[in-house]
């Protein structure tokens, strides 16, 4: 995806991590594609996780109007030995 997007995969600066709420991003031309990567965790209830979601995609909308670009979510098991980075690469590379 780097290659046909002409853009590297790079952490975010802690200002885009605390302000839009996502881990990885990929410049395109002008604008952005912003990752939030999730643990899958069985002790978290799912009414838990509606309540994060909410606030995390008002921040997502936030970053489109001032950044231009679009934040996409993607999942792991927390006691996965794949490492984020890794996977995120392994996600985008399909």
């Amino acid at each position: 995806m780097e290659k046909e997007l002409g853009g590297k995969i790079k952490s975010a600066p802690d200002e885009w991590d605390r302000l839009y709420n996502f881990d990885f991003f990929i410049p395109v031309g002008e604008k952005f594609i912003g990752i939030q990567i999730k643990p899958i965790n069985q002790d978290i209830p799912l009414s838990q996780i509606s309540k994060e979601k909410e606030p995390q995609l008002k921040s997502h909308e936030r970053f489109t109007k001032k950044l231009g670009g679009k934040v996409f979510f993607t999942s792991f098991p927390r006691k996965s030995e794949i490492r984020r980075g890794s996977r995120i690469k392994k996600l985008l590379m399909k």
